[in-house]
């Protein structure tokens, strides 16, 4: 009675032939997008910047600022979410939470900034679309070491700041990104007139004024969803009113 031959067994876990097929082409859509994908990355890379932006407000006013005492791990003992003396594991898990949210946005502003390299439209490349996707990780990397020092001085208001700021100036080059992904590479005229573009410029830096006085109110007195931490020494109704100002202006 003759044997039949062995037959290789193949892998319950690994990918089948569609999922090689979609993985395939995932991979050449960044290696070699078209202006559709290129816009689209651009677009994920909006939304997850501002995905980043909410988790850390949830991560202040739920009072989790502190909920991994240490940095780069969670705890002096552990690099993912573990019981930390005086704090609960529901801090514990927001803010390892949005660690892990950084670690992914990280990774998916790695691909925009290659599909922005890679992009070749007309033969040629985008040298401006490379800078602005090359803001991302780079911004997304500060933010996260400025995170570090925020949890290692213990909340301390400045250094607060500087990471919420951080957050927008990414934010920006993201948004940057998707609108210069939508114009071609025709030399730049003006659409506008020049006392238009002047006003535009006038409402960027009061925006931008505006948002810097905010974190300075944020970090003096009473903070709803802040604890026993370190606060500016300012009288909070001249911080509001100073901050005011620029809303009305």
């Amino acid at each position: 009675m003759g044997s039949v031959p062995d037959q290789e067994t193949q892998d319950p876990r690994a990918p089948g032939p569609r999922g090689r097929a979609l993985a395939g082409r995932a991979v050449e859509a960044v290696l070699d997008p078209s202006p559709a994908v290129m816009r689209r990355l651009a677009l994920a890379g909006v939304i997850c910047t501002a995905g980043i932006i909410a988790t850390g407000a949830a991560v202040r006013l739920s009072e989790s600022g502190l909920g991994c005492p240490d940095w780069p791990e969670c705890t002096r003992s552990s690099l993912v979410a573990a019981h930390s003396a005086g704090d609960p594991m529901f801090h514990t898990w927001i803010e390892f939470g949005n660690r892990l949210v950084t670690v992914a946005i990280t990774l998916i502003a790695v691909v925009v900034f290659v599909a922005a390299w890679r992009f070749r439209p007309g033969g040629r490349g985008r040298r401006d679309l490379v800078w602005l996707a090359a803001a991302q990780p780079a911004g997304i990397i500060a933010q996260a070491l400025l995170g570090g020092i925020v949890v290692l001085t213990k909340l301390n208001p400045a250094m607060v700041s500087l990471h919420f700021l951080a957050s927008i100036a990414v934010l920006a080059a993201a948004v940057a990104l998707h609108v210069r992904c939508t114009e071609g590479q025709a030399p730049a005229r003006p659409l506008v007139r020049t006392d238009l573009r002047l006003l535009a410029y006038g409402v960027l830096a009061a925006v931008a004024l505006m948002l810097a006085a905010g974190t300075v109110v944020t970090g003096t007195g009473p903070l709803a969803g802040a604890g026993a931490v370190p606060r500016f020494h300012l009288p909070l109704a001249g911080a509001t009113q100073f901050r005011s100002r620029w809303d009305c202006g």
